[in-house]
This record gives structure tokens, sequence and C-alpha cells, in this order.
């Protein structure tokens, strides 16, 4: 498993769960450090993919077991609102309304409220979309990782060659501190990386 972010972990304990033997490798010096701390911590329900018809469809769908999962680190208790620049949006108020609606989700018109400036805004929406606490789940998937007997964790690592031998991943890593080199032989890779995505699949061809 290449990427030790939410996704990463959670791919690593799941098939660990699976009597699978995982190998979680990590470019930074600790596990969910990176997009898992500092993106949004938003539980997307599609607002936000207005011109993707089927990215806000995954995005609503996976809230659901993302919720049913991790309740004790989701916040409900905030109103949510999305705004529609009048200027320099690529999506106008009648677009969003029509997204809303074709996806099911919820989009109230507000007319009048006292922190949005209306004359630069076409519209203004109450959503329903939550936040989770990124440190909270963070530490919780940190410690699920450290007490799983069928899960090694390599940070600060990075792949540096690969090959494929029959059925298997030739795999060289190094140290990103001392340069250290290691081979390993894997069946599966998984690139649960989010900013380095593309760089790893080069990696692999």
């Amino acid at each position: 498993m290449v990427g030790g972010g939410l996704f990463g972990v959670y791919a690593a304990l799941y098939l660990a769960g699976k009597s699978c033997s995982v190998l979680l490798i990590e470019l930074e010096d600790a596990l969910l450090k990176k997009a898992s701390i500092v993106n949004q911590a938003r539980l997307h329900s599609g607002y936000h993919y207005p011109r993707s018809v089927a990215t806000a469809l995954m995005s609503d769908d996976h809230k659901a077991r993302f919720i049913e999962e991790h309740r004790s680190f989701v916040l409900f208790d905030f109103e949510k609102y999305y705004a529609i620049d009048r200027y320099s949006s690529f999506t106008d108020a009648l677009q969003f309304e029509r997204f809303c609606d074709f996806i099911g989700i919820r989009c109230d018109r507000r007319d009048d409220h006292p922190l949005f400036n209306y004359d630069r805004l076409q519209a203004v929406y109450a959503t329903t979309e939550y936040t989770f606490d990124p440190i909270l789940i963070a530490e919780y998937y940190r410690q699920k990782i450290e007490q799983h007997r069928g899960i090694e964790v390599m940070t600060a690592t990075v792949v540096t060659e690969t090959a494929v031998s029959g059925r298997h991943w030739q795999i060289r890593v190094s140290d990103k501190h001392t340069g250290r080199q290691l081979a390993l032989e894997a069946a599966q890779v998984i690139n649960a990386t989010y900013a380095g995505s593309n760089a790893v699949n080069r990696v692999f061809g």
C-alpha cells in the first residue's frame, strides 16, 4: 500500500482484516500528516461538483458509509451555505438548482441573510453538508494501525523503481533521510496517495 493517509490506512486495515499481509509505505515521517489533515474536512454531499454529476453522486453515496463508521468524529450541528457569485462563477443559480434536484440533495434558496453581500452574489442556498475533526480521526486510525499485527509501516519512504516478475511486483524503496535502499516483493500494490498519485503511477508504469 503506497500512501499512509486516511484512504491508505483504511484500506490497509480492511485488507489485514481479510488475512492479507500489508506493508504500508508513506513518504512523510508519520501517517496521516498531509491531505488527511490539511484538507477542508468536509463530507462532500456533491454540492462542490455541479459540473460533474458522476463525481457528485459518488460523493453523496459514500457519505452515508463514512458517517456510519465515523459518527463520533462528525460535526452535525451547524448551518452550511453555498453561494453563487454573480460575476465569475462557472455555474449559475438555475444550473445549481437543477443539479441539486437531479441528484436529490437539499438546496433551499435564502433571499436574505446577514452574512452575505447580495450585491455580489446571484443566489445563496442553505444546504446539508457536514464536517469531521481530522485530528481526532487521524489519532484514532494511528492507534488502530499500531495495534494491528498484520500491518507493517514504513514512513519516510519513497518508491524509486518497480518491475514485474511473473505475478509479482519487484519494488525498490529508499529512505528519504538516509538514502538506504531496500528491495521488496508484492503480489499487489494499491496507490492510495493524493498529491503524489501521478508520480507513483509513473514509477509503476
